[in-house]
């Protein structure tokens, strides 16, 4: 998420960041640590970022050049409603970054259809677990 956000935002850009967990506050300290220009949308941890609440902020701030959040949120439990929230940053034409450390790989996400711009994801999570079970399948039907 570091190398991400830092190197497309820029010193240049501005990130609002949709926060309802850990993770998402996260995002607000690699903004800090390295002198970027955001903004913080905070929801509760058992809350899913509002779609409206975004095109507002994105209304009111023209200076937001990327959204940011997280895709599933394991500090709560909660998988996030990406899809709603890119169709209103894509109609902003603003760059969207999702933190998908969790869920990419082991959900579905059409990451061109919904205009992703950067997605995150790790192979010691669902990528990972995907190819020990699909190897697993495969040694124990040999």
């Amino acid at each position: 998420m570091e190398s991400a956000i830092t190197s497309s935002v820029g010193k240049d850009g501005k990130v609002l960041i949709l926060s309802n967990g850990a993770y998402g506050e996260r995002q607000e300290d690699i903004c800090l640590h390295a002198g970027l220009k955001y903004r913080i949308a905070r929801f509760h941890y058992n809350e899913v970022p509002d779609e409206e609440v975004v095109k507002k902020i994105l209304s009111e701030d023209p200076e937001i050049t990327h959204v940011s959040m997280v895709h599933s949120e394991t500090t709560s439990g909660i998988q996030n409603d990406i899809e709603s929230v890119s169709r209103v940053v894509k109609a902003a034409g603003k760059v969207f970054i999702v933190d998908a450390m969790s869920s990419f790989g082991g959900v579905d996400i059409p990451v061109a259809d919904w205009g992703i711009d950067f997605i995150i994801s790790s192979a010691n999570k669902c990528i990972q677990g995907f190819r020990v079970s699909a190897l697993l399948s495969v040694s124990l039907t040999n």
